[in-house]
């Protein structure tokens, strides 16, 4: 079991590559390493390693990661949890008809709470208040190094 970050040290921990886990990984390596930074072209291949024993333990997005486990649970369990929230987006070309209508909807399950319901019953457990399940924005959100 990874319960602090101070042990990190010495292990095998895996991550998609080019995910924020993987940049942490990295930019922690020397406060908290060291440790082997191994990568994956997806979680399935990395969380894989995990259940085989080539990975100590694999890093990622909370609520993946906590399904997987919810389905492994006799082998695998989560552990740390970083609190480390980032948003994330879906991709529109700029002239989509769809956008306007894509982030009302996005709007409306948010402010029902039916995305905190789909949430709540496929993780078993209701999601954290500051998540994107409740995020409303009123322009669109373009990330500091994107300006």
């Amino acid at each position: 079991p990874i319960d602090t970050l101070e042990q990190l040290k010495g292990k095998i921990l895996c991550c998609d590559t080019g995910a924020g886990s993987e940049k942490w990984l990295r930019e922690n390596l020397e406060t908290y390493g060291p440790y082997t930074i191994q990568t994956y072209d997806g979680m399935t291949n990395a969380l894989n390693d995990v259940l085989t024993g080539r990975c100590d333990a694999s890093l990622g997005d909370s609520q993946p990661l906590e399904f997987y486990a919810q389905d492994y649970k006799d082998q695998v369990r989560t552990g740390l949890y970083l609190g480390m929230g980032y948003k994330v987006g879906f991709a529109f070309r700029p002239d989509d008809p769809m956008i306007a209508e894509f982030n009302e909807c996005q709007r409306e399950l948010k402010k029902s709470g039916f995305l905190a319901e789909l949430f709540e019953k496929w993780y078993g457990y209701p999601p954290q208040q500051d998540s994107a399940v409740f995020d409303l924005y009123e322009s669109p959100y373009v990330p500091p190094a994107a300006k």
